[in-house]
């Protein structure tokens, strides 16, 4: 989502909080606070912190709340998450409700395999991952058909999580891992490397800013490979594939060129990998992912709908300027408040 139909100086905002049973709105919570965390690092990226007034209609085990900001009567879902027991506040005013709350991936992650899993080679990596999002009772998911095969037959041992598994899965096929959509849905996309032209959101310090003047950047070049190294043993097929990617690019900051020396990563070991051309694919991944560490900024700016998965940003203000990946945000939900982003540069405008 592109924020420049935001960027209009004063806006009308509010929020309703939707109670979902199933795929079925059911009702409204009366929701005083809520503040919402977002980490593309985490296991579950999304959560939540509420304070219910009360909760009348309200079955913990079952319902999920959806928060909506509501921008100029335009209504935008900015989380759909899964309850944990309440904890009853009580006061000489009243009571109310404090509830941590996560996003859909948490029923993958508390849902384990009991007894082993087997997929034979050959099926598709996408068939796979659904049968298993739908083996944890999970209907709102979205996984795109892919080419690639399993090279050999896979088993999933005993008490394996179902989200450790798909993202093991997705790692191999150069996929970026399970995610919970704002609306809740499960979903994940083909990696792609951050580039200006994967821009989903802008920020200025003109005349129509929605950025705070409050801005911090750091740059911290300390031991950031640039030599990256991957193997793969596929005993199943008698095969081993090694890749190495060496950053030499002579505008880049961390390359074997700007600093003169070499400095070589970990050793990358997927477990499976379908050909040559995957595992080369797979470490200029992980080279894109461990390059993007050393040039930080964080930003306040309005409460801001639509982000999401390390999304691209573009940054154009006195202190900072340049395209960085999204790596974390949070706000609370309430008038006036900021939004925080902790963001790494992809590299400087």
């Amino acid at each position: 989502m592109n924020n420049q139909k935001f960027r209009s100086g004063s806006r009308r905002v509010s929020f309703r909080y939707d109670i979902f049973r199933g795929l079925v709105k059911i009702g409204e919570a009366d929701c005083p606070s809520c503040s919402i965390k977002y980490d593309s690092e985490s296991t579950i990226k999304r959560t939540a912190s509420f304070t219910l007034s009360s909760a009348p209609g309200i079955d913990f085990l079952k319902d999920k709340l959806r928060a909506i900001m509501i921008i100029d009567g335009e209504e935008f879902p900015v989380g759909t998450f899964v309850l944990s027991t309440p904890s009853l506040n009580q006061t000489a005013a009243g009571g109310s409700y404090s509830v941590e709350a996560y996003d859909t991936t948490i029923i993958l992650k508390e849902d384990c395999f009991t007894e082993r899993a087997y997929f034979e080679a050959g099926r598709k990596y996408s068939d796979v991952i659904g049968e298993i999002v739908l083996s944890a009772g999970i209907t709102d998911y979205s996984i795109p058909q892919t080419v690639a095969v399993l090279p050999a037959d896979r088993e999933f041992e005993l008490g394996k999580s179902k989200l450790e598994a798909c993202n093991d899965l997705l790692d191999e096929i150069n996929y970026n891992p399970l995610i919970a959509d704002e609306t809740g849905r499960i979903t994940t996309s083909k990696y792609v490397k951050p580039s200006a032209a994967l821009i989903s959101h802008e920020y200025y310090d003109d005349e129509l800013s929605v950025i705070s003047p409050e801005l911090e950047s750091e740059e911290d070049y300390y031991n950031v490979p640039n030599v990256f190294i991957a193997k793969c043993d596929n005993p199943e097929l008698k095969q081993e594939y090694y890749s190495v990617y060496t950053n030499d690019n002579p505008g880049s900051k961390l390359s074997t060129v700007a600093r003169g020396r070499r400095i070589v990563s970990e050793i990358y070991q997927p477990d499976y990998v379908e050909s040559q051309e995957a595992l080369d694919e797979y470490i200029s991944r992980k080279a894109a992912e461990a390059s993007a560490v050393f040039d930080k900024c964080s930003i306040k700016t309005a409460l801001m709908p639509g982000h999401g998965y390390r999304d691209i940003v573009r940054i154009r203000c006195k202190s900072a300027a340049g395209i960085y990946i999204e790596k974390s945000w949070s706000m609370e939900l309430k008038a006036g408040a900021l939004m925080s982003h902790e963001l790494v540069g992809v590299y400087q405008a």
